[in-house]
């Protein structure tokens, strides 16, 4: 008489378990948890940016650790945010030094028009003029 005994487990039941035991292996293998997030968290501050926060390609001369450019968007946008807050502060005697200066050189840039044309006048039967202004407000 033989005594062969049978037991079938689901692989549902195996798989999660034998998961789990790997996992936990593999934590073990690189320091524990808490050393592994550290070198995790590590190697991603520190990890190389371009300009724009992006990764890098071969031709980014202009490169630095993700610390580093979080940091300077920071600087950047409180510092912007200052600006904007003086120059709302400062508006009216910003507007008042900018029309006393258009005020003095517009004097010049008129001279210097009226003479432009008055020689293109007795040089050219043909007159053309124009004016161009551009750029941002």
């Amino acid at each position: 008489m033989s005594a062969d005994v049978e037991i079938k487990v689901s692989q549902d039941v195996v798989r999660p378990i034998i998961e789990a035991k790997i996992h936990a292996a593999m934590v073990e293998a690189l320091g524990g948890e808490s050393e592994l997030m550290s070198r995790v968290i590590s190697s991603v501050l520190n990890q190389k940016v371009n300009a724009s926060g992006g990764k890098p390609d071969t031709y980014d001369r202009d490169t630095s650790t993700l610390v580093e450019y979080l940091a300077r968007s920071a600087v950047r946008k409180v510092a912007g945010a200052a600006v904007r807050e003086w120059i709302d502060k400062q508006k009216p005697a910003l507007q008042k030094a900018l029309v006393a200066q258009l005020s003095k050189k517009s004097n010049g840039l008129a001279k210097t028009m009226v003479d432009g044309l008055g020689k293109s006048l007795e040089t050219s039967w043909r007159l053309s003029v124009s004016c161009n202004f551009s750029g941002e407000e």
